[in-house]
C-alpha cells in the first residue's frame, strides 16, 4: 500500500509520464476486451479463423484475458482506473450529491446558470474593489 502511494505520488510530480503509463494501461485494457470478445464471438460461432480481427489459429486465448488483468493493474496501480473509465466529473458530482447535466432539467440547467452568472459578477465587483484598494495602498506607500 505504501509502495502504491509513493508510485502514485511520483507519477503525480511527473505528469507527461503519468498520461503515458495511464494511456498505455487503458490501451492494453480495452486490447484485451477486443481480443476476448472476438475470440468468444468466434467460439460461439463455430469457426476461429474467419473475420476475426487476428487469427485465432494459433490458440492464444489467454492474450485477451491476460491483456486486461494487465492493462486494469497498470490502471490501478497508477490511480488511473475509475478516472480512466467513469470520468472526474461524474465522480465528484456523486461526491457532492448532485446530478450530471445531461439528467437535469432544462430549468434547473438554467437555474444553475443564472447562479453561475451571479457568482461571476460578484468575483468582477470584488476584483475591482480589490483594484481600488491597491491602488490607495500604492498612493499611501509612496506618500510615506
Amino acid at each position: 500500500e505504501k509502495q502504491k502511494l509513493k508510485f502514485r505520488s511520483w507519477l503525480s510530480h511527473h505528469p507527461t509520464i503519468y498520461a503515458l503509463v495511464a494511456g498505455a494501461g487503458v490501451i492494453l485494457f480495452w486490447r484485451g476486451v477486443w481480443l476476448t470478445m472476438d475470440y468468444l464471438m468466434f467460439i460461439f460461432k463455430g469457426d476461429l479463423t474467419a473475420n476475426a480481427s487476428i487469427d485465432f489459429s494459433q490458440g492464444l486465448w489467454w492474450d485477451g484475458p491476460l491483456s486486461i488483468i494487465l492493462g486494469g493493474a497498470v490502471l490501478f496501480f497508477a490511480g488511473a482506473f475509475v478516472s480512466s473509465f467513469i470520468g472526474n466529473e461524474i465522480i465528484i458530482a456523486g461526491l457532492r450529491g448532485e446530478r450530471r447535466v445531461e439528467a437535469m432539467t432544462e430549468k434547473e440547467v438554467k437555474t444553475e446558470a443564472v447562479e453561475i452568472d451571479d457568482i461571476r459578477q460578484g468575483l468582477m465587483k470584488l476584483t475591482d474593489e480589490l483594484a481600488v484598494l491597491e491602488e490607495k495602498a500604492a498612493k499611501n506607500a509612496l506618500k510615506k
